[in-house]
């Protein structure tokens, strides 16, 4: 089993300039409570738009859910950002942007949670080895903003 996920630029160029690439934090600014999948399984980031391709992956450790507190004791700049005020800023904007319940309203960092889905062995390729999910006869729609599960052999580990 493998995942596709939409994967923000800026959490990627950061993570991969500082070659921070274990025990690294692809946060959610809610819970997603990620549950099918087993230590080792591939974790593609599918860069946002423009780019809309495959930029590398992670191999899944474990979920659980933290405070961003907590989170940012744990992972620090492995959570793609510089610094703690910007990663509650960056929680703030994905909440402002698509939460109805919490949009709008300043997180409390020791109580809000997120989720934590704790990649090691991260691979952050160059530009020229970008892969088209498409060019590999994997559907994924644009329409898909958390992620999508295939059960499947994973094309990509030929590359």
């Amino acid at each position: 089993m493998f995942v596709i996920s939409p994967t923000d630029n800026t959490w990627f160029q950061f993570l991969k300039a500082t070659g921070l690439n274990s025990f690294v934090n692809f946060w959610t600014p809610t819970p997603w409570n990620i549950k099918k999948l087993n230590q080792g399984d591939r974790w593609y980031f599918l860069l946002k738009s423009p780019i809309r391709q495959l930029g590398g992956f992670g191999e899944f450790y474990e979920y659980k859910n933290l405070t961003a507190n907590e989170a940012w004791k744990e992972f620090g700049q492995r959570n793609g950002c510089v610094d703690k005020a910007q990663f509650i800023d960056r929680i703030q904007t994905y909440i402002d942007k698509n939460s109805e319940l919490f949009g709008g309203k300043s997180i409390d960092s020791t109580s809000y949670e997120i989720g934590c889905i704790v990649l090691v062995n991260c691979q952050y390729w160059d530009e020229e080895k970008y892969l088209r999910p498409e060019d590999f006869q994997i559907d994924f729609a644009t329409q898909v903003v958390k992620y999508k599960y295939f059960d499947q052999y994973d094309p990509f580990t030929i590359q």
